[in-house]
Parts: C-alpha cells; structure tokens; sequence
C-alpha cells in the first residue's frame, strides 16, 4: 500500500501494537521504520508469509493481478504458507480484475488460513465520511 495509508495505520493503531511491513523496496521499507517508528513498533518483513505468521488482519495494495497472486499464493513466500494456527483477515485493497481476486480469494478460504476480501481503493469510488 502507499506510504501515507501506511503511516495513517501506524498512528491510528495502539502504540503497543506491532505493525509488520513488507515491500520489494528495502529503502522504502527502512524509510517508512525511520521516520514512523515514533508511533510504535514497526519490524520489517522478509516476506508476505512472515507478515502472515505474526499478524491477525494482512492488508495489501499492489498494482497488479500478478503481484496481488505472488503475495499471497507464492508456495514458499506468500500468505498462504503461513505457519500461524489463527485464522487471519486478509484485506486486499488492490485495484485488479476480478478473476485474479476471486481465484486468490478461493485459494486463501480453500486453504483454510482465514477469510479475504477484496476492498479495492480508487479514485473513482473514493467517498469522504465527514461530508
């Protein structure tokens, strides 16, 4: 997800809680601990599958059907191989088509890891609750 959605978690969060960041990007990830810590623990991840093994609710935003498959079913690496007995809320909040989003959903529920569901963020659909 971008920067500043993940830096409004991590100030609206409990200070006590743990945030689990994982990205491609190691100099945004170490940017993002440098200059958010200040609100609370952040513990960089090797992979979408550690972030899963340590947190109860994932939440992804990626660019791409490919990426949002590779996150979450990579066999090694992805959610999916989670080690973690709870059952997990997965938040994909990636604009993709639908068949990729319906086919990561099935396997995450088949897989019984937990529920996911796709809450796509867009410009077009964005609404602000204040108004």
């Amino acid at each position: 997800m971008g920067y500043p959605m993940a830096l409004n978690i991590r100030r609206k969060i409990p200070s006590t809680s743990k945030l689990y960041i994982f990205d491609v990007s190691k100099a945004a990830l170490e940017r993002f601990k440098e200059e958010a810590s200040s609100h609370g623990e952040i513990i960089i991840a090797s992979s979408s599958k550690e972030v899963t093994d340590n947190a109860d609710t994932v939440i992804s935003m990626l660019p791409e059907g490919a990426h949002v498959k590779s996150a979450y079913l990579t066999p090694e690496t992805g959610c999916i191989a989670t080690t973690s007995k709870s059952k997990k809320l997965f938040l994909d909040c990636s604009t993709i088509d639908a068949k990729t989003s319906i086919e990561v959903g099935t396997e995450i529920e088949k897989s019984g890891v937990g529920e996911f569901s796709d809450t796509p963020v867009s410009v077009e659909s964005s609404y602000n609750l204040t108004n």
